[in-house]
């Protein structure tokens, strides 16, 4: 009986043993068949080296175009300093001309300074030709800095943006080489779109504006999706430096052998005179507000284009036009890798 006993239990063991050992190699033999019918899961990686390369060179738009926005900053901060403490003179002098201290004569001295040297043209004066230079490059200072800051907020609140037009039309490319099903009619338009997402971030090779053709533009930020010009980062700051370009030359312009600055600064001498005639308690506050605006007038227009570029840490046309011909040689051989008409889509400025 106990050769038995132990037989039956080295047999139950035996077998409870095989059944472990067979039951998962049986399951495990049955779950292929089981999955036949479904088909793996495509990855949403696909190979392309130009795929990638072109997400690469996004990035490095995006860097150039931070790098447009950091120097846009600097020049829109030293103009709007410059524009808002004219604006604070001019209504503090029309406060004292008002003043019955002061004769008519002494009050229109004060207006005619005012009008002369701190007041921005209008649009409608300008378009009626009722403006002078010095008073229309006013206009389009204060102009060009708040179209380049509503402009360059833009462009960073939409690169930082994942879901942005480029990513939107990046992944039609992307479920293409997934060989998902797309029609050619949408890829072409997604890498026409891609193209011209560039264009009008980045840099518009052809539309950078030249200097003798800077007033035919309107700038009014009131009408910025109106405006004739390019708003690619490249273009628009080169622009903004060309405006100030163009205020330094008339600034500068000098009659009966006097700079319009020199007689800006020299005749506000006897405006204090009048101050003092007026209100002697805001003699002090007026002259400090001056003495700063001289200082911000100075610091603007050493900003002129030659200095600016001199001190950039970036060639910004030569960087910018050599990322945008990188996209175009990526977008060229994805025409070509997703199998499309060489001249389908056109990648030209």
């Amino acid at each position: 009986m106990k050769h038995k006993n132990k037989f039956l239990t080295f047999s139950l063991i035996s077998i409870s043993t095989i059944v472990a050992i067979l039951v998962p190699t049986i399951v495990t033999s049955c779950a292929p068949s089981q999955q036949e019918d479904k088909k793996p899961e495509a990855s949403n990686i696909n190979k392309s080296t130009n795929y990638q390369s072109l997400k690469t060179n996004y990035n490095s738009a995006k860097v150039i175009i931070n790098k447009i926005k950091v120097n846009s900053d600097k020049f829109i901060q030293k103009s709007e300093a410059f524009i808002n403490l004219l604006k604070e003179l001019k209504t503090d002098l029309e406060e004292i001309a008002k003043s019955a201290n002061l004769s008519e004569e002494e009050k229109q001295q004060i207006n005619t300074y005012i009008s002369t040297w701190l007041t921005i043209a209008s649009a409608e004066q300008i378009s009626a030709n009722q403006a002078s230079e010095y008073t229309t490059s006013l206009n389009k200072l204060e102009d060009i800095s708040e179209d380049l800051d509503l402009v360059m907020k833009t462009h960073i609140t939409k690169l930082n943006n994942d879901n942005n037009e480029f990513f939107q039309n990046l992944e039609v490319i992307n479920n293409k080489l997934l060989e998902k099903n797309i029609e050619n009619e949408q890829l072409q338009s997604s890498l026409r779109n891609i193209w011209s997402f560039f264009l009008e971030t980045l840099v518009d090779p052809d539309h950078f504006t030249e200097e003798e053709h800077l007033h035919e533009h309107d700038i009014n930020p009131q009408t910025s999706n109106q405006h004739n010009h390019s708003h690619a980062a490249a273009n628009l700051y080169y622009e903004s430096l060309e405006w100030v370009d163009d205020f330094i030359k008339i600034i500068n312009k000098e009659t009966n052998n006097q700079t319009n600055k020199t007689i800006l600064i020299n005749s506000f001498t006897n405006i204090m005179q009048l101050v003092k005639k007026a209100d002697a308690t805001k003699e002090n506050d007026i002259n400090k507000k001056f003495e700063l605006f001289k200082y911000n007038l100075e610091t603007l227009i050493v900003q002129d284009s030659k200095t600016i570029y001199a001190n950039l840490d970036f060639k910004l046309q030569e960087d910018s036009k050599t990322i945008l011909s990188n996209i175009k040689t990526n977008l060229e051989m994805l025409l070509d890798e997703l199998k499309l008409p060489k001249n389908s889509v056109s990648f030209e400025e």
